[in-house]
């Protein structure tokens, strides 16, 4: 019992990292993209930067940019979810072979 609440704690701390952390990012990168805009000799870098970081964050949510950010976090998530498995199944796998 007490190696299943050690994976399922696994398992909500790995999909809650692998969420945050793309989510981060992607909002840090719109944050510096925004102030981009207001530096003088900047602002077309700004704007072109933010508009394509909106195009991907829009074509992955199907017409909104905050549903392709969920999109982008729950991918993330996913795939942390399955290499945590994968790794958990291999302890468990290789500690009984020794």
């Amino acid at each position: 019992m007490n190696r299943l609440r050690h994976y399922l704690f696994s398992l909500v701390m790995t999909g809650l990292i692998s969420f945050t952390i793309p989510v981060g990012l992607t909002g840090s990168l719109w944050l510096v993209l925004s102030l981009l805009q207001r530096v003088p000799g900047r602002v077309a870098l700004g704007q072109v930067g933010l508009h394509q970081l909106q195009r991907v964050l829009i074509i992955l949510g199907s017409g909104h940019p905050w549903q392709g950010l969920m999109v982008i976090g729950l991918a993330f998530s996913s795939v942390g979810i399955l290499f945590d498995t994968f790794t958990f199944y291999r302890y468990q796998h290789l500690s009984h072979h020794q």
